[in-house]
């Protein structure tokens, strides 16, 4: 009886099927000054992306380079957050190797802002494909710029992954 109900078991659990993996949204480390991602939604068709500025004074204006694998997701759209005044200007532009060029201005004498753990814009994507795939800034072609039009020293950029868990 007790070789049975072994059996059994051994024949129930062999029968059920693997748990389906869950697509999530990684972040990196959140930079002590500098720029990072953060995730508003994620479902089976759409990815929502905050680009949050962190400590961050005086801002002008930013640009930068965004890169994607573009067989998991497609790139729709850039919304500046709010804090940016109406006349600024922004560009968002894709290619189709997964580089989203992309730059955020205010227009003529301005105010600078100051981000403080604070959203800068909105990045949407379609998602073409659930699998493992990383969102990362570029290293060399990205800049935030104060009022004077200089570079702001010392910023990290920090992208995240998707990956199914």
């Amino acid at each position: 009886m007790k070789k049975l109900l072994i059996l059994a078991v051994l024949i129930a659990a062999c029968g059920e099927s693997e748990k389906p993996k869950n697509l999530e949204y990684i972040p990196g480390e959140t930079p002590a000054t500098g720029v990072y991602l953060r995730l508003i939604t994620l479902d089976d068709q759409s990815l929502t992306l905050e680009i949050v500025g962190n400590e961050i004074t005086n801002l002008y204006g930013l640009a930068f380079r965004l890169y994607y694998d573009p067989d998991v997701l497609d790139f729709t759209e850039m919304t500046p957050s709010a804090a940016w005044p109406a006349n600024a200007i922004s560009i968002a532009r894709k290619n189709s190797t997964g580089t989203l060029t992309a730059a955020i201005t205010n227009r003529g004498p301005a105010t600078g802002l100051d981000f403080t753990d604070q959203v800068i814009a909105t990045l949407s994507f379609t998602l073409r494909n659930e699998t493992n795939s990383c969102i990362n800034f570029s290293d060399l072609r990205c800049a935030l710029v104060d009022t004077t039009g200089t570079e702001i020293p010392d910023q990290t950029w920090t992208g995240g992954r998707l990956e199914l868990r």
